[in-house]
């Protein structure tokens, strides 16, 4: 918000001074050849372009990417962590895992080196479509992670069990990987760095917690400000709003980590939603990250307040519509760490137990594999909590109300002004000809 709101005041002076320059370029004599006519013409076409440039400044400067802008941090002088040194490969990957398993929570990575994970991770998630398809060989299975929740050590506990993921042990998170946990950003960037090293054997999906209206009410926005600034949690944040909202494994499985939305759903065009920004409250995209399945049939309002319930009817309406066999999908915390919704055919699984540090409930996940007739078989797997190292977060996540917004005035500034100044001194100039 805060640089949406930075850009909209850069937006509202560049429009204004493009304003001048059009009225200027009204009031010349284009009849007189003379060189103070012409002068007076190219000042005030001058003009015209300042304004223009000063109201797409922000734009270029804060909303597009930026490739490479990592190279522009510097490395703090007392950082002895891992450093990214030629490019982010599978030795990275694991050795930034065990930076953060043996830092005992207090092992940060320099900022330098998120900023590049989350820039390199950027180009390959831009590029997926909304419905990633994954094809697994007879021989193979993936494993299905559900919520994490910042609990990072739990996840660790779930490496240790099943292996790290390789070219050979496949995985697919299935969303809300931060927030409530205070570990969020170690999640992230483990993951980033394995999808990087990795990008055909680990796989992301967008959680209704990949949000940036979710990150400033619950956690995610309080951690990273503590850990590092508000830049990294817009960079961040940003990322994680590329993510996919489903994958779609062999033809026969469906993981999306909400549900199924009211209307029937062709899932090819799961590829035409928006992407990378928040999806509006009633959209298919909102409804992908925020459903979930009730007992009854049809669909009902969600006792969230967002979203919608869906029943048993309407999940074999979806699953014979698409030819599908299995919906595997996350967003509800399970006591067992998991719940055949419908047996065989609709599944819950969530995977951050002990939630929140009380709920007592189990971890589970979901190794998934298909038989010699291509049909899905899920083993799962549960497991308890480990005990996390405790840690303060120093700052309170700043609300995106428009009175507690911050714009960076300073950022503006130093980008207007000095366009601003040239704007007026040609003002001047063109009235004085």
């Amino acid at each position: 918000m805060q640089i949406l709101y930075s850009y909209l005041i850069s937006l509202i002076i560049g429009t204004l001074t493009l304003c001048l320059g059009v009225y200027q370029l009204v009031q010349c004599d284009f009849s007189i050849t003379t060189g103070y006519g012409i002068a007076r013409i190219l000042l005030s076409l001058s003009l015209c372009f300042i304004g223009l440039f000063i109201g797409l400044s922000q734009l270029f400067i804060s909303i597009l990417p930026i490739k490479k802008r990592w190279k522009m941090i510097p490395l703090e002088t007392d950082y002895c962590g891992p450093i990214i040194k030629d490019k982010i490969d599978a030795n990275y990957a694991y050795q930034l895992y065990s930076f953060f398993k043996e830092g005992n929570g207090k092992g940060l990575l320099c900022k330098r080196d998120v900023f590049r994970i989350v820039e390199e991770a950027n180009v390959l998630l831009q590029n997926k479509d909304g419905l990633v398809k994954v094809t697994i060989e007879p021989n193979e299975h993936i494993t299905v992670v559900g919520d994490l929740h910042g609990q990072f050590y739990d996840l660790c506990n779930l490496f240790q069990q099943n292996g790290l993921p390789s070219a050979t042990n496949k995985y697919i998170f299935n969303g809300d990987l931060v927030d409530r946990g205070v570990f969020g950003i170690e999640i992230v960037l483990t993951l980033y760095s394995f999808l990087i090293a990795f990008p055909q054997s680990l796989f992301i999906n967008r959680g209704n917690h990949e949000t940036y209206d979710v990150n400033y009410s619950y956690g995610f926005l309080t951690e990273v400000q503590s850990k590092y600034d508000q830049e990294t949690f817009i960079e961040v944040a940003g990322s994680l709003r590329w993510l996919p909202y489903c994958h779609l494994i062999n033809n026969s499985v469906f993981i999306v980590h909400g549900g199924l939305p009211p209307t029937p759903l062709e899932i090819d065009k799961i590829n035409q939603l928006q992407r990378g920004d928040d999806p509006e409250d009633g959209s298919i995209e909102s409804e992908l990250l925020w459903n979930d399945p009730q007992a009854a049939k049809g669909n009902s309002p969600s006792y969230r307040g967002i979203g919608h319930v869906f029943g048993p009817d309407v999940t074999q309406e979806f699953l014979n519509l698409n030819h599908l066999d299995l919906i595997i999908r996350s967003h509800e915390m399970k006591m067992n760490g998991y719940e055949w919704n419908i047996e065989n055919k609709l599944m819950t699984i969530f995977s951050a137990p002990n939630y929140c540090g009380t709920v007592g409930n189990k971890g589970a996940y979901v190794l998934l594999s298909f038989d010699e007739n291509t049909k899905p078989i899920t083993k799962i797997i549960q497991f308890d909590s480990v005990i996390a190292p405790h840690i303060t977060l120093s700052k309170e996540p700043k609300l995106h109300e428009f009175e507690d917004i911050e714009i960076d005035v300073e950022t503006v500034w130093n980008n207007v002004a000095p366009l601003l100044a040239c704007a007026f001194s040609l003002f001047a100039i063109i009235n004085e000809l």
